[in-house]
């Protein structure tokens, strides 16, 4: 049985849909202090706003996604995480038939989702942005190293300001060679 993705993208779109329903906000503020995320098993490794708490997800069901971290801010959290929407989030997605990244791409995404396609590089990372429209649109930043599919979403952002999410792009860290075809 082949897992849609076109479902994956779905939900995250309605995340973002939720984080800009729930709250208008604005990144212009300053965040001097940031918390760090490592993840041994999947070798990645992050920084994020301390105002951020996160959420680790590992249960899904007839998937290739394998793990996801859904990130919050501290003064939207309740008890319950059901009802919020992340600020942003992160899928790690098993490459069960290796395929190139850019036939996997071809193969999992949805095309009719996606408007827009480019490569960009913060720090020592090359992902490739992907603008998905909708009610809401965003960005999803994809990079894979040779078993996992990385998918970093994020609401828009203008590369010419300074940006938080610029800034958690520039702290992700693969753990293994990147390969970008």
């Amino acid at each position: 049985m082949r897992f849609n993705y076109s479902k994956v993208i779905a939900f995250i779109f309605l995340i973002f849909i939720g984080s800009f329903l729930v709250a208008k906000f604005s990144f212009s503020e300053e965040f001097s202090e940031f918390k760090y995320l490592s993840n041994s098993f999947y070798n990645f490794s992050l920084s994020y706003p301390e105002n951020f708490l996160y959420h680790e997800e590992t249960n899904f069901k007839k998937s290739d996604t394998k793990y996801g971290a859904y990130f919050y801010r501290k003064d939207e959290l309740s008890s319950e995480l059901d009802h919020l929407f992340p600020q942003f989030s992160i899928l790690v997605i098993e490459n069960l038939e290796k395929l190139s990244f850019s036939d996997w791409i071809q193969n999992k995404l949805d095309p009719i989702l996606i408007s827009g396609r480019e490569e960009i590089v913060r720090a020592d990372n090359q992902f490739l942005r992907l603008l998905q429209q909708g009610e809401i649109d965003h960005y999803i930043h994809l990079i894979s190293d040779n078993n996992y599919i990385f998918m970093l979403s994020t609401p828009i952002y203008d590369d010419k300001d300074i940006s938080i999410y610029s800034e958690i792009l520039e702290s992700f860290k693969l753990y293994y060679e990147q390969k970008l075809e």
